[in-house]
C-alpha cells in the first residue's frame, strides 16, 4: 500500500485554495482526492516530489468537479483543469500559459 502525501492548489475555476491528496507508489504519484483548506496553505509544501503524475477517474476539485490538474510554468502551483482548455490563467500568480507536457516535479507534506 503506498502512502498519502498532500499539496495545495487553486481552483481554476473558483480561484479558491484546496488540498489535494495523492497516493506516492513506486515513482508514481495518483491524485486520489480533494479537501477544503484554510489560508493559503503554504506550511503543506515541504516534501520534494519527483516521478510520473496521473489522476484518478474518481478525482474531482473541491469547489468545481473539475477532473484533472496543471501545474503553473511559473509558479509550480497546482491549479484544477477542465482537461479541455489548452490555455489557462494560474489563480496563485496570474501567469497565462499554453499546456503541455507532464508533470515530473512538485512540493508536497508528508502524509500518512
Amino acid at each position: 500500500m503506498g502512502k498519502i502525501v498532500t499539496m495545495v492548489g487553486y481552483c481554476h475555476t473558483k480561484c479558491k485554495p484546496f488540498g489535494i491528496q495523492w497516493l506516492h507508489e513506486g515513482d508514481s504519484y495518483t491524485a486520489v482526492g480533494s479537501y477544503s483548506v484554510s489560508g493559503s496553505g503554504d506550511d503543506a509544501q515541504n516534501k520534494e516530489m519527483h516521478g510520473n503524475f496521473y489522476v484518478s477517474p474518481q478525482y474531482k476539485c473541491r469547489h468545481c468537479d473539475n477532473s484533472s490538474v496543471f501545474m503553473c510554468g511559473n509558479c509550480g502551483t497546482i491549479g484544477c483543469w477542465d482537461g479541455v482548455s489548452q490555455r489557462v490563467t494560474c489563480k496563485n500568480c496570474n501567469y497565462e500559459q499554453n499546456l503541455g507536457g507532464t508533470i515530473t516535479d512538485a512540493k508536497g507534506s508528508s502524509g500518512q
